[in-house]
């Protein structure tokens, strides 16, 4: 037996099948819509409904089918104008009369359906409703003793209904009663093999985790003219609907970090698909006409090299956010027919109905993602700019929270200037929305970086507790593990995180920089070369490789590693401590002596992170300066010294006295 959401696509196969046999009968397409609605595909109910009322006027089946399925889409008034009309056309069944108590309840008028129920068990009697509408009445007002009970009487009588009994979704609310899962064993239904127990607590939706990759759209026509603003079109939406997926909790969406490379070369959508390690694949196209944005989108079954389902959206330009919920929603409905009610709610958030504040934040999201310096400082303008058109919107907050962090640590602010704002823009996501990761995440990085390691840790778990699927969340546990002497815990989060987001080189520079951090530099080397594989012109690639080339002893080799990470990125500081190493392990003190003066040199025009120039004394052996510097990095909580208790490079000044007074004050497990 397959798993019952294989058989409703199978089942959904078979009908419409069965439609193409028969395509001017508006009953065939009524009972499409029916197995759309069982498999829980409301859009595309609705949608087969209409065209099944278009075909044939004053149709009463035609209004039930589409009113039953407005129902559930959320269209209360619409389903009890349909499900009323089909009533007084269908005036003797009680099918479309169960219906309408539903509808009637969701609108909030319970008084008016239980006056339908009341008429339904006076009636029963002389033999115009079945046991199984009425049973279904009372499920409608959430009288489930009653409702069981006239849910027997169908046992009893073998009423055809109850072939229905497994998957119908307004009996959702019963299905962990012990008395549903009777039933089902009495009716012999199969899919109770796949149902939970209802002393387990579960629901009995597929917990199938299903993994996708949204690829960055392809730009035609008048949008393909290789400028800024279209490449955000051709990512801005697949960041978009990357983040809408991701809140659905049984997808594994790859961040967008991910799937950057495959906007830059033309690939196979199916071979990036395996590239990425997933089961599904996002692949579209944009077209911008005047004022409105035509969008093209392909859900592709990589395992069986074929197309799942096929769209085209025509949307205004100017509203993304709905072009986004059109598109999420009817891949989701596909991939996932059993949708529960919390997953429906996950998949409809927003963050913000401000339509250029999202606009802003995707823009910002775009930049963040190319991860330089350069970059960063754009985002967080379009970040701030979000929240001044949308205060609320605690999304563009937790942007705001990320930059301050990434700035420090890149060494474009100082660490008292930007903390107190770190700390403010994530307390404040999280006010706005205490149900957002990135906001727990954000924080948690404050934390660990004030050394206040229990603290950011606890929300470090609360985001993964939120969202397990988040690798911003698990990369940053990883570096507070390690940092504090947890090297197995923390090598495990820093590879789960590269499994979450395989192609990113930020997320594999994380991890070559762990594997350094706790000793084990082959691998470390490994990683690096996996980074430059990936981009040759990515100075961190270049940087790993000569960190653990130096540790291993093979000076000449890291020399020229480094001096390639400088060359990509002269302006850092970063590469030239690590540079200034290399050149003393292979004698040319006086050439790392000049680097250093630069850097000072340097630091009189712009701010240069105390850590770097104590590194960069450390490495041309002035070590009295060095521990000056490193004073000054402690006061200002410098993020770096996170790994003051793992460096390798400063194993020569461990047994100094100084050393063990500076690693104390930061309260760091690790010494203990």
């Amino acid at each position: 037996m397959r798993k019952p959401s294989a058989q409703f696509e199978k089942a959904i196969s078979a009908i419409i099948r069965a439609e193409e046999l028969d395509p001017i009968s508006p009953r065939a397409k009524l009972m499409t819509s029916w197995m759309l609605y069982q498999a829980r595909d409301f859009a595309e109910g609705i949608a087969k409904a209409e065209e099944a009322n278009e075909m044939q006027k004053n149709f009463a089946q035609g209004f039930m089918h589409l009113g039953n399925s407005l129902t559930h889409g959320g269209r209360i008034k619409d389903a009890v104008a349909a499900l009323r009309e089909s009533s007084r056309l269908w005036e003797n069944s009680g099918l479309p009369k169960y219906m309408l108590c539903f509808a009637l309840v969701a609108d909030g008028r319970t008084e008016e359906a239980r006056q339908i129920l009341n008429e339904m068990t006076q009636l029963v009697e002389n033999g115009y409703f079945k046991a199984y509408f009425v049973a279904m009445a009372y499920a409608a007002l959430n009288e489930f003793d009653a409702a069981f009970e006239w849910f027997e009487k169908s046992v009893e009588e073998r009423d055809e209904w109850m072939v229905w009994f497994g998957t119908e979704p307004k009996l959702d609310l019963l299905r962990k009663d012990k008395r549903y899962h009777k039933i089902l064993q009495q009716t012999n239904n199969p899919i109770i093999a796949h149902q939970s127990r209802p002393t387990t607590g579960e629901t009995t939706t597929a917990k199938m985790e299903k993994s996708i990759a949204v690829l960055p759209f392809k730009l035609l026509g008048a949008a393909n003219t290789g400028d800024l603003e279209d490449e955000f079109l051709s990512v801005g939406l697949a960041d978009a609907l990357t983040m809408r997926l991701s809140n659905v909790r049984r997808f594994l969406v790859r961040p967008t970090s991910s799937v950057l490379s495959f906007g830059k070369r033309e690939i196979d959508p199916f071979a990036a698909g395996r590239e990425l390690g997933v089961d599904f694949v996002i692949d579209g196209n944009i077209r911008r006409v005047a004022q409105r944005i035509r969008v093209a989108v392909q859900l592709l079954n990589v395992r069986e090299n074929s197309t799942y389902w096929a769209a085209r959206f025509d949307e205004d330009a100017m509203d993304v956010l709905a072009l986004e919920d059109s598109i999420s929603e009817r891949v989701t409905r596909r991939l996932l027919p059993q949708l529960t009610g919390e997953e429906r709610q996950q998949l409809a958030r927003r963050g913000t109905n401000n339509a250029e504040a999202h606009e802003a934040y995707l823009r910002g999201r775009f930049f963040w993602t190319q991860f330089t310096p350069e970059a960063l400082a754009k985002a967080s303008k379009l970040f701030e700019k979000a929240v001044a058109l949308d205060p609320e919107y605690a999304l563009a907050y937790a942007g705001i929270a990320d930059f301050y962090t990434w700035a420090t640590i890149f060494g474009l602010f100082p660490p008292t200037e930007s903390s107190p704002k770190v700390f403010t823009a994530a307390s404040r996501a999280i006010e706005i929305d205490p149900t957002l990761a990135e906001g727990y995440a954000a924080i948690g990085l404050y934390h660990s970086n004030q050394w206040n390691w229990a603290e950011g840790e606890k929300n470090y778990r609360r985001a993964l507790e939120i969202n397990p699927h988040y690798s911003l969340a698990h990369e940053w546990l990883s570096a507070m593990l390690v940092g504090t002497g947890r090297f197995d815990e923390g090598v495990k989060e820093s590879k789960l995180a590269e499994q979450l987001d395989s192609l990113s080189l930020r997320t594999k520079t994380l991890t070559a920089w762990t594997l350094y951090q706790v000793g084990r530099f082959d691998e470390c080397i490994e990683k690096g070369r996996e980074i430059i594989e990936l981009d040759g012109d990515f100075s961190q690639g270049h940087f790993q490789i000569g960190n653990a080339l130096l540790k291993l002893g093979q000076a000449e080799e890291a020399v020229e590693s480094c001096r390639k990470a400088l060359t990509l990125m002269p302006d850092s500081p970063i590469p030239i401590y690590l540079y200034c190493f290399a050149l003393v392990a292979v004698g040319k003190v006086l050439e790392a002596k000049e680097h250093l003066k630069n850097l000072k040199i340097m630091a009189t025009k712009i701010y240069v992170p105390p850590y770097f120039l104590a590194m960069t004394h450390l490495a041309v052996g002035e070590i009295d300066t060095a521990f000056e510097f490193f004073e000054q990095a402690l006061a200002e909580y410098s993020p770096w010294i996170t790994w003051f208790g793992t460096e390798a490079k400063l194993d020569v000044i461990r047994d100094d006295p100084r050393y063990l007074k500076l690693l104390r004050s930061t309260n760091n497990p690790i010494v203990l």
